[in-house]
């Protein structure tokens, strides 16, 4: 299954199978984690967990994230 996200009038599009947003979503803990942590645990490429989990914030509620410095932490909330 793929999701497609149509975002404003620029029309951003983006392509992320399911499972992968699985896999990525299941890896997510209750404390805050970087990208590269989360690709490291499941062998994914950081980018492609980026972009999942910069998805999953826009599509859950329970999924927050923060930029310190030039790092982006993920976390779920309970």
């Amino acid at each position: 299954m793929i999701s497609i996200i149509y975002q404003g009038l620029g029309c951003l599009i983006r392509i992320m199978s399911e499972e992968t947003l699985k896999k990525v979503y299941n890896a997510l803990k209750d404390e805050p984690q970087t990208p590269n942590e989360i690709a490291d645990k499941i062998n994914l490429n950081q980018k492609t967990v980026q972009g999942a989990l910069l998805e999953l914030a826009n599509t859950k509620k329970n999924i927050k994230w923060k930029k310190v410095g030039r790092y982006r932490l993920f976390w779920k909330v309970k």
